[in-house]
């Protein structure tokens, strides 16, 4: 019935009328918001406005809504569209996994099933770090997910608990990742000579940071001096 609905919005443009649209929106993606009905009941068209401009999603007849292409299109280049999917896409895995990857603040809008989703959680903090402050408390306390997401984005150091930002491995992981969250560590990490030389290796700029002690090394100075020639 959905395919016949279709069939029967598209048979009401013609060709010409189809290729203009579509110029059209290739020079001025919004301008989908401004077409006839029947233009924007073409299942084409519709989904050349929703890849130009996610946001177009919103004036979609609610048939083409439904329509799971069109939808993953739109989710992928525009926060907010997840939020207006109908209920039976909401909870399409594989729609919310490919909306946090390329935009991994629409994390907020998923349900509990999907937010609980360790690969789909893992991949919305990897695009966007701020994702983080959104997990469960299982997700921030578990030592393996916190380790994965600062090999991937660093900064998401600055975020854990306590007792992860006391990890050792898990410091040396961030300042690997970004040398200048060196200035996050705790006074015993600070002193760790293989933390130190990491994190300058990354950002000579932490240099300044170390000790007099650390300062004096002699791989540290080196590290430093490569920093700044390159």
């Amino acid at each position: 019935m959905e395919n016949e609905q279709l069939k029967t919005c598209q048979s009401s443009v013609t060709q010409e009328d189809r290729e203009s649209a579509l110029v059209a929106i290739k020079k001025y993606a919004n301008i989908y918001a401004y077409f006839p009905e029947e233009f924007k009941g073409d299942r084409e068209i519709a989904l050349a406005a929703v890849t130009a401009y996610g946001a177009m999603f919103e004036y979609c007849p609610e048939e083409l809504k439904g329509d799971r292409e069109i939808a993953l299109t739109a989710v992928t280049n525009y926060e907010l569209v997840y939020r207006h999917l109908p209920e039976k896409l909401k909870g399409d895995r594989e729609i919310a996994l490919a909306a946090v990857t390329e935009i991994g603040s629409v994390y907020r809008y998923l349900s509990e099933k999907l937010k609980s989703d360790r690969e789909i959680a893992l991949t919305a903090v990897t695009e966007n770090g701020l994702v983080y402050r959104y997990l469960s408390e299982e997700f921030k306390r578990d030592r393996e997910f916190a380790l994965a997401v600062v090999n991937k984005v660093g900064l998401v150091f600055r975020y854990l608990p306590g007792e992860l930002m006391g990890d050792r491995e898990i410091a040396l992981t961030a300042v690997v990742k970004c040398g200048y969250l060196y200035t996050y560590l705790s006074e015993e990490f600070r002193r760790d000579r293989e933390i130190a030389l990491a994190a300058v290796t990354s950002n000579e700029c932490v240099y300044m940071y170390l000790s007099k002690k650390l300062k004096g090394d002699r791989e540290i100075i080196l590290a430093f001096a490569k920093g700044k020639t390159e």
